[in-house]
Formats: C-alpha cells, sequence, structure tokens
C-alpha cells in the first residue's frame, strides 16, 4: 500500500520538503510551534512580484485563492538538500531543535510569540518553474526586518530585541517614518536587560490584517479616539487590540512620549508587548 510520504513526494520531488511536511502533520496540535505545513500546487498561485532582494533573501509577494502570500526562494532540487532543508526549518524554528529550548523560562513570551507567528502566517511550500518557495501569509514577510536574524545562532528571531539563545540586538531594518518615534522605540529596546522586560514595537498596519480606518470598530463611546479590531480567530477565541489614532503632530510633541513612558514604569509588573497605536 502507498504510504501517505509517498504520496507527498510525488506532489514535491523533494524528499527533504517531503519529510518537513510530514512532520509537521505527524505532530499536528501537539507542537507549540509547528503548524501543519501543506504543499500547495503552483496552479493556484498567480501575480508573483518580487518585493525584496539581496544576496541572502529573495521575498516575494503573490495571490493564492484571494488571498495575498509571501514567497520565499529556496532554491531548485540541487540546492534543497536534507541539510538545507533541515537548517531552513531551524532558522524559522520548525524543527524540533527549536521547540523546547533549555532556557525557554528566560524568555516567558517565546511560545506564545513563536506559536502565534508559525500558527497564523505560516503555511507550507511551492514550487514554480523548478525553484522551490516557502510560503506564508503576506505578513511573515515584516518578521525579517522588524525581528531578523540573530547573528549568534542565525534564527529568525520572535522579538525585536532578544532572540531565544539569549542574544540581545537590535533590528534597524524597520521605519515608522517618523524618526522621533523611531528613536523612541529603539531606547525601549535598549534599556531591556532581559527578554521579560518592556518594550515597545512598530507593528506595519497590514502585518494587523488592518487595511483601512473604517474597517474599525467603536469601543469607547466616551472618547471617539479609540476603537478596536479583531486579528486573530483561534478556535472559539478571538484576539483584540485597542488602538489610539494619532495626528502628525501629536508624534513630534514630547508630552505624547512622556505620557508613555509613565504608562510603561506605571506598567513594569506585567509581561506584554506594548503596542504602538497605529498611524492614519
Amino acid at each position: 500500500m502507498t504510504s501517505d510520504l509517498q504520496i507527498i513526494e510525488s506532489l514535491s520531488g523533494c524528499p527533504a520538503i517531503d519529510q518537513l511536511i510530514e512532520y509537521s502533520s505527524a505532530y499536528d496540535g501537539e507542537l507549540v510551534s509547528c503548524n501543519q505545513l501543506e504543499w500547495i500546487p503552483c496552479s493556484e498561485i498567480s501575480d508573483v512580484k518580487l518585493i525584496r532582494q539581496s544576496a541572502d533573501l529573495n521575498i516575494y509577494y503573490a495571490v493564492y485563492g484571494k488571498a495575498e502570500m509571501m514567497l520565499l526562494l529556496l532554491g531548485t532540487r540541487d540546492k534543497c538538500t536534507s541539510e538545507f532543508i533541515n537548517e531552513f526549518a531551524r532558522t524559522l524554528s520548525l524543527s524540533a531543535q527549536t521547540l523546547s529550548p533549555s532556557n525557554v523560562n528566560q524568555f516567558e513570551r517565546y511560545p506564545y510569540l513563536l506559536a502565534m507567528r508559525n500558527g497564523c502566517e505560516i503555511m507550507g511550500f511551492t514550487m514554480i518553474e523548478d525553484t522551490y518557495y516557502f510560503v506564508a501569509n503576506r505578513p511573515f514577510a515584516h518578521f525579517y526586518s522588524i525581528f531578523g536574524f540573530c547573528s549568534a545562532c542565525g534564527l529568525l528571531r520572535s522579538s525585536p530585541v532578544w532572540c531565544i539563545c539569549g542574544q540581545k540586538e537590535l533590528s534597524n531594518e524597520w521605519t515608522s517614518n517618523c524618526k522621533k518615534l523611531d528613536d523612541f522605540i529603539r531606547k525601549s529596546h535598549i534599556r531591556t536587560t532581559t527578554p521579560n522586560d518592556f518594550y515597545l514595537q512598530f507593528c506595519p498596519p497590514d502585518w494587523l490584517g488592518l487595511t483601512l480606518p473604517d474597517k474599525l470598530t467603536m469601543l469607547h463611546k466616551d472618547d471617539p479616539r479609540k476603537y478596536t479590531f479583531s486579528r486573530y480567530r483561534r478556535s472559539s477565541m478571538s484576539i483584540f487590540l485597542e488602538l489610539i489614532p494619532l495626528e502628525t503632530s501629536e508624534l513630534s510633541d514630547d508630552l505624547f512620549y512622556q505620557k508613555v513612558n509613565c504608562s510603561i514604569v506605571a506598567k513594569n509588573a506585567m509581561i506584554i508587548d506594548l503596542l504602538i497605536p497605529i498611524m492614519f
């Protein structure tokens, strides 16, 4: 009888990718950081556009069904050896090597951040014109600029400041397009001494699944600037984030930054990421 793995092999043609897909399928629901990966036929992907090119990363946006996807170029079959795919899985924390690091208690948010990232964003693999690609939801592309790769262990980090290996370094590839705001956010990164300390984080609107302000729902009638919207729906639960739209003039006002600093001091016993409000 033909095994499931043999069926997958007939689709991808790359044993290393097949094994990773099979691994995610076998342990789906048991691994906090690994979503079930899929093989996606190239016939279902269209409108491929290059959006970032470097010596190490070639990232594309494409359409899959009615949704926008991110494609990360891996290479041809000759390049996608077991060693290459295993290292790729390690750097993205898709393999068992990074599911339960020994020092995970030193980074209490790590399982939550990794589960949210992988469970909501990662999809699988495809092949276009004899070249393999990693496929994820479009917001995944932001992880490369906002979090970046750790210079010590090579992992794609789940934090803009800290890696699970304990290395602290700042990612400088992102910008809010407001220098004063950028500097303020980075100062909150610099002053952390452990991965569990407070820091601010810039979140691009499309990373949150947000496109237009008229998609927001009014939450506080007594304050017309406060809104809420749902980003994820996992099982029967929804996660809600509160946004306060800001004017450009407010971001140049020192009083705004003083208020945020006071908020950080008041909540210094909590372990959460502060979300910079989205600007329209």
